[in-house]
């Protein structure tokens, strides 16, 4: 199994969001590889109230630099919408991948994995992904109604094709409940990709990192 270790830095909000806001979501992982798969991680929150939101994935480079290139895909996970594709991302070079997103109130899963990371792909393996690289990252989700941001379940993806629940609320499983997957538009009057973009080093969180908000 080849794994790339790497010193993770949570990604910042971008410049268009007010200067108030701060990650309200900070947690990380590893992604493992075993050269044919690599793992998918899957990350559930809720919103309790509509607003822009900004999920992004970073890692620090090393030397020599890795050859990852993150993805991230955000789907609704309740409601008539659940399993419906609202925004993604891919990291056209190394290491860093965020997007912004108009969300409605409501449930939403953040998957992670390398890219490519096909569409209604909610692991835990990715056969599809280019460099099959492992590392560890850290990814934070911020925006301009930070109050409303909850984190409810963490689970991690594994090589023998299971997940484990790595954190959460009492509520949460031992294993994922996956929403069937809806293909769909991204359309710009909806839950739209407002923008997608990497995030240099230099776009840090402008508040200081606090733990993850578990309700319930």
């Amino acid at each position: 199994m080849r794994s790339i270790v790497l010193a993770a830095a949570v990604l910042a909000a971008v410049s268009t969001l007010p200067q108030r806001a701060q990650a309200v979501i900070v947690d990380g992982g590893t992604l493992q590889t075993d050269g044919t798969n690599t793992t998918v991680d899957l990350y559930y929150f809720n919103l309790s109230q509509s607003g822009s939101f900004s999920p992004g994935l970073a890692e620090l480079p090393v030397n020599p630099p890795p050859v990852s290139h993150p993805a991230i895909k955000l789907y609704r996970a309740d409601g008539p919408g659940a399993g419906m594709l609202v925004a993604a991302a891919n990291a056209a070079t190394l290491g860093h991948v965020a997007l912004n997103a108009s969300l409605a109130a409501g449930d939403y899963i953040m998957v992670v994995s390398e890219y490519l990371l096909a569409a209604g792909n909610f692991g835990p393996l990715n056969p599809d992904a280019v460099n099959k690289v492992g590392y560890q990252y850290e990814f934070g989700i911020s925006g301009g109604e930070d109050q409303y941001v909850s984190s409810t379940c963490d689970y991690t993806g594994h090589l023998n094709g299971t997940f484990t629940l790595k954190g959460g609320l009492a509520s949460c499983g031992a294993t994922p409940v996956l929403p069937t997957y809806q293909p769909s538009v991204l359309e710009p009057d909806s839950f739209a990709v407002l923008a997608v973009g990497l995030l240099g080093l230099g776009a840090m969180f402008a508040g200081p990192r606090r733990a993850p908000s578990r309700t319930g």
